[in-house]
């Protein structure tokens, strides 16, 4: 199972999109009002890509993204708010047998960012 993730800002809005390619293609979107920043949302379109996975596929799952900073901050050790990110991606890929967490070319991740903008632009 593949899982794409992407995410889009503008004032106050985040809008995030995952493409999932597994025995089909599932592709969702969501927004987020507030104090969010782009990291905040290449986080959540992250965790919000595995949350679906999760509910279709318990083998290994590769995750892209093409934030490498939302990479680190995911597997490196984190304080604050991070930490609490990193704490919820360690007990998403925790319901896989094995993940990898990739960083790809934005070329490479048009899918998730087109669905990240829709997000972005529709709220």
């Amino acid at each position: 199972m593949e899982v794409y993730t992407d995410a889009s800002r503008r004032e106050c809005v985040v809008g995030i999109g995952y493409v999932i390619h597994f025995d089909k293609v599932y592709d969702g979107s969501k927004s987020f009002e507030g104090d969010y920043s782009s990291m905040d949302g290449e986080i959540l379109a992250i965790l919000e890509g595995l949350r679906i996975a999760s509910q279709h596929h318990d083998g290994h799952v590769e995750i892209h993204t093409d934030c490498d900073e939302a990479a680190r901050k995911l597997t490196s050790k984190q304080t604050g708010k991070w930490k609490e990110y990193q704490e919820s991606f360690e007990w998403l890929v925790g319901k896989f047998e094995s993940y990898e967490l990739k960083t790809i070319d934005r070329a490479d991740n048009t899918q998730a960012d087109h669905k990240a903008r829709e997000a972005m632009w529709s709220a």
